[in-house]
């Protein structure tokens, strides 16, 4: 009983040198791989500050085109309304000038102004779409 207690101290001595061994192997390749991942995030790193500082300089171009932008479609937005104020203008003149046309050669109905005008009013279109 007593070899066979030393055949088990031996067998358990050898198992853990060798699992001793396994481990260092095992630690070396850890800490390789651990060395190319600090390498990997290195170069990312190295190579994500100028993309990320290009991002920097096309987000403030993007906000100036954008304020650009809105401030064109505000110039816009005021032409159209002065452009409709214009021609609600023009097509109100004929109603409110009716008195004068009797007295001016300038508004008479064969030639005049008010002639032309009305050619392009809704009444008088209605008018010569019933004719």
């Amino acid at each position: 009983m007593n070899s066979l207690l030393i055949v088990a101290q031996i067998l358990l001595v050898v198992s853990l040198t060798v699992l001793a061994v396994y481990l260092l192997v095992v630690l070396t390749k850890v800490k390789s791989m651990l060395g190319q991942i600090e390498s990997d995030v290195k170069e990312v790193s190295a190579r994500l500050i100028p993309v990320l500082e290009n991002m920097e300089v096309i987000t403030s171009k993007l906000r100036a085109i954008t304020a650009n932008v809105d401030d064109q479609m505000s110039i816009v937005r005021s032409s159209v309304q002065s452009l409709k104020q214009i021609a609600d203008n023009v097509l109100a003149l004929p109603r409110s000038s009716t008195a004068c046309e009797d007295n001016s050669p300038f508004f008479t109905r064969e030639n005049g102004l008010l002639t032309h005008l009305r050619a392009f009013s809704p009444a008088e279109k209605d008018r010569s779409v019933r004719r």
